[in-house]
Parts: structure tokens; C-alpha cells; sequence
């Protein structure tokens, strides 16, 4: 619980080490002695603006003081609080708009996964997409600027604009007022080697026959699309057939975007968002493919299965 300049924690004695839910629990509690406390923002009508920013800023606070296992780091298997957030921040996206007075949820499941675990994502793929110092630098003039002013969405909207730009102000607008998603997907990739110009053609008056024939190199492409209403940019992964990679970076204003491909070797395969800066999209299965006639890329499918099983279980001993 949070006091000004008090507050109280606790758990359970018998927890596993490498479970760090005391930790996490006094960090989210001394953040509020800024995010209701020096803001001194309503938390009745905009719980977001305290219960959300700061379960972003322990997320943080967290990852930054013992990295990717700031949450739990058990039998081997590392898991952050950003990542858990964003679980139930995905399984909850399109149950209510996040900016709304906390009498306004129909459920109480809800206010936590869209005030704390859905508005803490928001915030922490606006910082993986547009980097740490700047959204950081847009936080701390928010704090600075209304410290003691009950500041409203506006006002964060507003500074966002100021430090971060309009594309990203108006993301954070769709996200916390209309049920903002995004889900990008890997829709075709392929190659084939590369063929010279074969037909007939008018050429200097006179008419050329051409037979078909190969010329050195693949050619293909890869089509992205980006479903919802989230536009956020995003890097797509190319990974030729001798394993080298090509980064191609989509601002990702359209519906989607035809990657023309043109190498020494075939394709091999896709990924979008390899560093898996959007934790905003929907469905992360969808963002990897292998190109077609190539060998299967990729985690096995029973390591894939037994990743999903130990993150379930996991779940279950959460609180």
C-alpha cells in the first residue's frame, strides 16, 4: 500500500528464490509517491495516468536493476515484467477503451489489464520503438511540467507531441481512448532465380525473338501487413540461404508493404519486429514465415509447444 512518503509491502516467506514479487511490489508502491503523489493526478477518474504510468515505470525500474528476469528468473527460463504485462495487456485489449474513469469498467479483471498491464505496454513499446532517452526525456517534462497540477490525458498526449511527434502522440490517442491494436503478419515470401527478359521485342526497328534463360542471382519478394489501428514503425528481417540478413525498416503508415528481393542466394525466411520492439501486437506467431520451396526455418515445433506449456504454468503460480 502507498502512503505519502510511506508505503508498505510484503509476500510470502516460502517463495522461490528468483521469484521477485516483494521487489516488485515496492518499487511499484514508492512510485506512486510521484505518479499520484508529487503529479497528484485524479486517480478516480483517470487511473491510468497513475496506476498505468507507474506499473510502465517499475516494469522498468525492474528489467534495469537485474535485467531480463526481473520478474522471475526460475529454472532457467527468464521472464520480465514488460513481457507479462504484456500478456494480459493482449487478452484484455479490446475489452474497454484504457482512458476511462475506474467506476466505468464492467469488470474488475479489467482495470488490471488495461489501467496497469495494457497502458504499462503502451508506454513500453512507445520506448523500444522510438527509443529509451527520448520517451524518458517526454516523461520527465510531463513530471516537471504538471507537478502538482492534476494533470488530465491531454497534457501527457500534449508533451508526448512536444518531445516525441505528432505520429507518436496520435498512436497514444487511439491506443488509450478507441481500443487501439496492432497485429502485423507475414502474409507471402519468396524467391526463384532470377530470369532475363524473354519474348518478342521491337528493338532499334527490328523485331527480336528471346528465349527464356537465367541470368546469376534470386529474385522475389515479401509482402507485410498491418492489421488494426496502431500505425507503428518496424524493422522486417530478411535472412538469405547462407544465413546473412538484411534489415528493411516500415514506418508502417500503410496496410502493408511489398519487399522486393534481389540476392546471390535464395531467401530463406521473414521475421517483422525481430527485437520485439511492439509488445502492443496481437498475435507474434503470425510475424515470422519461410519462403516457399526452402527448408523449414525456425524453433522446432515441439520447442515451441513446450515454451507454451512452461509459460502457462508459469502463469499459474503468479499472482
Amino acid at each position: 500500500m502507498e502512503y505519502p512518503t510511506l508505503i508498505t509491502t510484503g509476500g510470502p516467506w516460502y517463495g522461490p528464490p528468483g521469484l521477485f514479487e516483494i521487489e516488485t511490489t515496492a518499487i511499484h508502491e514508492f512510485g506512486h509517491e510521484y505518479f499520484y503523489g508529487l503529479i497528484a493526478t485524479d486517480e478516480f477518474h483517470w487511473p491510468f495516468l497513475d496506476e498505468g504510468l507507474n506499473s510502465y515505470a517499475e516494469n522498468l525500474a525492474m528489467e534495469t536493476w537485474l535485467g531480463p528476469g526481473s520478474l522471475a528468473d526460475l529454472f532457467g527460463l527468464d521472464v520480465s515484467g514488460a513481457s507479462m504485462s504484456a500478456v494480459f495487456s493482449n487478452a484484455t485489449g479490446h475489452d474497454a477503451k484504457v482512458a476511462q474513469p475506474a467506476a466505468s469498467f464492467e469488470h474488475g479483471s479489467d482495470i488490471g489489464g488495461l489501467v496497469y498491464a495494457r497502458t504499462a505496454t503502451i508506454f513500453e513499446t512507445l520506448r523500444r520503438t522510438y527509443g529509451s532517452e527520448t520517451v524518458g526525456r517526454a516523461l520527465g517534462r510531463y513530471a516537471r511540467k504538471f507537478r502538482f497540477a492534476h494533470p488530465g490525458p491531454e497534457d501527457l498526449i500534449e508533451v508526448v507531441r512536444e518531445v516525441v511527434g505528432d505520429r507518436a502522440a496520435a498512436t497514444l490517442r487511439t491506443a488509450l481512448f478507441d481500443e487501439g491494436w496492432v497485429d502485423f503478419v507475414v502474409r507471402e515470401a519468396s524467391s526463384a532465380p532470377a530470369r532475363e527478359p524473354a519474348g518478342i521485342f521491337d528493338r532499334d526497328g527490328k523485331r527480336e525473338t528471346l528465349q527464356p534463360k537465367t541470368s546469376p542471382g534470386w529474385d522475389g519478394s515479401v509482402l507485410v501487413q498491418r492489421h488494426g489501428t496502431l500505425v507503428l514503425p518496424v524493422v522486417v528481417e530478411l535472412t538469405r540461404a547462407d544465413g546473412s540478413k538484411e534489415r528493411v525498416p516500415w514506418d508502417g503508415e500503410a496496410s502493408e508493404i511489398r519487399i522486393p528481393y534481389h540476392g546471390d542466394v535464395a531467401l530463406k525466411a521473414v521475421v517483422v519486429d525481430p527485437d520485439d520492439h511492439v509488445l502492443l501486437d496481437e498475435d507474434p506467431k503470425n510475424n515470422f514465415m519461410t519462403a516457399l520451396a526452402q527448408p523449414r526455418a525456425g524453433a522446432p515445433r515441439s520447442f515451441e509447444r513446450v515454451l507454451y506449456w512452461m509459460e502457462l504454468a508459469l502463469q499459474a503460480v503468479l499472482p
